[in-house]
């Protein structure tokens, strides 16, 4: 799993969840998220069609995975999503999926907690994610 934040951004979440994959098979593109948790009932070893969360690590990508990655994923119904912003220090979280965008979406400092509403994992804390990913 190649990613923007390095294997250290990927360890701290793959310690907390069971299954961890990439890329994604959607409609009209295949994106290689930089983490996808997926659905226990998504296939393998095939390319699922959905997650239950997609994590970005943008370090030089930012406009990009807000504009037309939250757009590709939000039409996908990926109903949940989060942009790591490196350079920021914070995380952008994108909730309830609808064709035409995310309509629940905010952002968390460093300093702050996560918890993701999609599926089930434990409080995050952002400070561990951004050392993790080294920021």
């Amino acid at each position: 799993m190649p990613g923007t934040g390095g294997p250290h951004a990927e360890h701290v979440l793959l310690e907390r969840v069971g299954r961890i994959g990439s890329p994604l098979t959607l409609e009209t593109s295949e994106p290689e998220p930089d983490l996808t948790v997926l659905e226990s009932t998504a296939p393998s070893p095939y390319h699922p069609a959905s997650a239950a969360l997609v994590v970005e690590v943008a370090a030089s990508s930012l406009a990009r995975d807000l504009g037309v990655k939250a757009a590709v994923y939000a039409a996908a119904g990926v109903p949940e999503y989060w942009v790591l912003d490196l350079a920021g220090r914070r995380i952008l979280v994108h909730r309830q999926a609808t064709k035409s965008g995310y309509t629940e979406r905010f952002e968390l400092a460093a300093g702050q907690r996560l918890t993701a509403a999609a599926v089930a994992l434990p409080t995050l804390e952002l400070d561990e994610l951004l050392h993790a990913a080294g920021a």
